[in-house]
């Protein structure tokens, strides 16, 4: 009688030690799940604070004009080169506007140079100096043509900063 007592006893310790491990066993994956959920949200506010720059391409050009590079400079040290193919031309000779930086950027002034070149042999860019501030900031480059047969054939380069709603589109 004594053994069954005993080994009933223990059946209940082992039944509530189980219980008692799957209890802790789901607290603990709730409470990676959470750890990773504010993670997450931390990285998104993180990423909304430090990363509020982002550098469209749009072009206005006759069909002569053939893009083949651009290249930035942000603050002196390069940021980007690209080489574009037949498709991403057309895209932006449709009207498009191409995402070429979106990423961190402190506070304070700064200057971008965006520079070009074409099929045949023309390049042009400019220096834009701005102020970023804390929030949000969109800058634009346009590759403008003129009214001059050259001017058509070597754009001019326009930056300018645009209105915060953009980039949310």
């Amino acid at each position: 009688m004594r053994g069954i007592l005993i080994t009933g006893l223990l059946i209940l310790i082992l039944i509530s030690r189980v219980q008692a491990e799957s209890a802790f066993t789901e607290a603990l994956q709730t409470l990676k799940q959470q750890s990773l959920s504010l993670d997450r949200d931390l990285l998104l506010l993180e990423e909304k604070i430090t990363r509020p720059l982002s550098i469209y391409l749009s072009t206005q050009v006759d069909a002569k004009f053939v893009l083949n590079s651009m290249t930035l400079t942000l603050d002196d040290k390069p940021l980007l080169d690209i080489q574009y193919t037949d498709n991403e031309r057309q895209a932006l000779a449709k009207g498009g506007a191409q995402l070429l930086y979106r990423g961190a950027l402190p506070s304070g002034e700064h200057q971008l140079i965006a520079y070009y070149s074409s099929d045949k042999g023309y390049q042009g860019g400019t220096k834009f100096k701005f102020s970023k501030g804390d929030i949000s900031q969109v800058i634009e480059i346009k590759i403008l043509k003129g009214n001059s047969r050259e001017s058509r054939l070597k754009p001019a380069v326009v930056i300018n900063t645009v209105n915060d709603d953009m980039e949310g589109q």
